[in-house]
């Protein structure tokens, strides 16, 4: 049959394995990338949208903490309506891409009623801390004509305490030009209503 000797049964013989393996190896590889090919495509269908969601729900955080600062800054109810709107807004848009991931959807439900709820009670703080920085400003406004008045008597104090006149009456207050200790500072005596 066939007479081959030496080498070129050697060289037959190793040509064959390379074959066979280079086969076995192309069908491993063909293989293993169809399989790969359908993960691929299984996790473009179902985990790169839940990615892309999870995407969305980040921007959506950023928005609502950045407005909540806006918030606690704004000066105006205006300004504070404006940034309760864009919470709401945001807030909104959360609620539908979460209907989407029902197994999540409770304990989304969850926090952003919790968040909610402290957005209310900052807006509502924020509300009640303009109103008593008005009532303070109103306070003061109305204590500084007595401060001034005060001022006055005290310099209207010193100039009788000069001429060594007899205690002063001015704007309710009793004033007298000798203290009991050194006689020079004026004390205030009493006050009348």
């Amino acid at each position: 049959m066939f007479k081959w000797k030496g080498i070129e049964l050697r060289l037959v013989l190793a040509l064959a394995m390379l074959s066979m393996t280079t086969l076995f190896l192309s069908g491993i590889s063909s293989f293993t990338f169809n399989n790969l090919n359908q993960r691929l495509v299984a996790l473009k269908e179902s985990d790169i949208p839940a990615l892309e969601q999870a995407a969305r729900l980040n921007d959506m955080v950023r928005i609502i903490i950045t407005t909540s600062s806006e918030l606690s800054e704004a000066e105006s109810n205006i300004e504070r309506d404006q940034a309760m709107e864009k919470i709401e807004h945001a807030i909104l848009t959360m609620d539908n891409i979460m209907i989407q991931f029902p197994e999540y959807h409770s304990y989304y439900k969850d926090l952003i009623a919790q968040v909610s709820n402290s957005l209310s009670l900052l807006f509502q703080s924020e509300i009640e801390s303009q109103h008593l920085n008005q009532e303070l400003r109103n306070l003061l406004e109305g204590f500084y004509p007595l401060l001034k008045q005060a001022s006055t008597s005290l310099d209207q104090l010193s100039e009788s305490s000069k001429t060594k006149q007899p205690p002063t009456k001015v704007g309710g207050l009793v004033l007298r030009t000798e203290s009991p200790d050194t006689g020079q500072r004026p004390v205030f005596v009493s006050l009348l209503s």
